[in-house]
């Protein structure tokens, strides 16, 4: 009797960009290295069907960047770094 639904933007988002987006704001700074082969399966990238939760009014606030540097944040303060 609940719904379930996503709560993302609905843009598109490679796992490289934000794999090069975290790596630049951790410090020190980390270059990810990617091979350039994709196993089978594996998505592009990410993009939240969020159809349902726009028919309820939701309209995201947060950008891509504030929330992972709140991610950031929040990791350091788990594991204590």
């Amino acid at each position: 009797d609940c719904p379930v639904v996503n709560g993302g933007s609905g843009a598109g988002t490679s796992v490289r960009e934000v794999l090069e987006r975290l790596g630049g704001w951790w410090t020190p700074a980390v270059r990810p290295a990617f091979s350039g082969a994709q196993r089978q399966g594996d998505p592009d990238c990410y993009i939240a069907d969020v159809s349902a939760a726009r028919s309820w009014g939701y309209r995201p606030q947060a950008d891509l960047d504030a929330g992972l540097q709140d991610y950031i944040r929040w990791f350091r303060t788990e594991r204590g770094a």
